[in-house]
């Protein structure tokens, strides 16, 4: 496909992947209908890694939940991220993001004060024209 790159995670047949010979000698009918081995087709990297690459806008991810008891949500987010940024360094590219409950009260808190603000004001604004 040119420049164009792919992620791709395959399961195979145990005597296929008996040893990394094995695997590098699988062969693969191509469209041409001309059978090659794996290893003409693609680079083969080996690794260990989670089965599924899951991703949200290209990105790659990994999601880690976590049910928070007898604390607020909001001050555990807290105390993980100082937790985190004095002892992880990320490196280039990664980012860590809190999502879930708590992106949906930072989004009703915003809202909360925007709400607010425009009460407050419109408050004002009919106690000057009405007296």
């Amino acid at each position: 496909e040119g420049e164009k790159q792919f992620d791709l995670v395959l399961r195979f047949e145990k005597n296929h992947r008996s040893s990394d010979q094995a695997l590098e000698n699988t062969t693969v009918r191509t469209s041409q209908n001309t059978v090659i081995p794996l290893s003409e087709l693609a680079q083969i990297d080996y690794s260990s890694g989670p089965a599924k690459i899951s991703r949200d806008n290209t990105k790659r991810r990994i999601v880690v939940g976590v049910n928070v008891r007898n604390r607020d949500l909001e001050s555990v987010v807290e105390d993980v991220s100082s937790v985190i940024r004095q002892n992880i360094k990320l490196p280039p590219g990664y980012s860590i993001d809190y999502g879930g409950q708590f992106e949906n009260l930072r989004v009703a808190k915003k809202q909360i004060a925007c709400c607010s603000s425009h009460s407050t004001f419109l408050d004002f604004y009919f106690i000057i024209f009405c007296f």
